[in-house]
């Protein structure tokens, strides 16, 4: 995101850490010891979301065949994957102010988003069936981490300890990808999905389980 280099390279992860954890600290300290401070977190955690959607849909909404950008096409996944989001956002921020978490709001985002990307998926199929496998293929995996997953978290960063717990989380994540970088690096020879990553290795996928599992516990 923001680079010395535009490769993805060591110094590249280094300056975006530095500059992501130096606002999360920052917005951290302001949710701890500010009246409903805790809004921010929920806005911090908004925007993650509805970054990490842009850079799926950014990735995936292109012409099976001739790899042109499509805009409608991105626009309405887009719309579709950022439901639940947003109604976790609400959720969380009705939370600060101290009215109790209901989470109908969020099941009902959930199901909509669901049933919006079968529809999407079914007329991505009406020609060719294989569109509707990549379909699923690309976004499946999406929904599940950024649809269903994630709102969770925006909930959790609006509960009184849930800045600590989103640490927690963050620093379970952080060397899970460090330790995965690295073990990569060094020894890793089995690439794992090639197309969409070329320097992802097995080895270092295997290794940042193995560290995140232990630094959660």
């Amino acid at each position: 995101l923001f680079s010395f280099e535009h490769s993805g390279g060591l110094k590249d992860r280094l300056l975006t850490a530095l500059i992501v954890l130096s606002v999360a600290l920052a917005l951290s300290l302001l949710a701890i010891y500010l009246p409903y401070g805790r809004l921010l977190c929920v806005a911090w955690a908004m925007t993650v979301v509805v970054v990490s959607i842009f850079e799926v849909v950014r990735l995936f909404a292109r012409n099976n065949d001739t790899l042109a950008y499509r805009p409608l096409h991105a626009i309405i996944v887009y719309t579709v994957l950022v439901l639940p989001g947003l109604a976790a956002a609400s959720v969380g921020a009705t939370s600060v102010f101290g009215y109790a978490i209901d989470w109908t709001l969020l099941y009902l985002s959930l199901l909509v988003a669901g049933v919006g990307l079968v529809i999407v998926q079914v007329f991505e199929g009406r020609t060719q069936l294989d569109n509707a496998s990549r379909f699923a293929e690309r976004y499946g995996v999406a929904f599940l981490l950024l649809g269903v997953c994630a709102p969770q978290l925006i909930v959790l960063s609006a509960l009184p300890n849930g800045v600590q717990l989103v640490w927690w989380l963050a620093g379970v994540v952080a060397l899970n990808d460090t330790s995965a970088y690295f073990a990569g690096r060094a020894f890793g020879r089995h690439t794992m999905a090639p197309a969409l990553s070329p320097k992802k290795t097995v080895e270092g996928m295997l290794t940042g389980l193995v560290v995140g599992a232990l630094a959660g516990v």
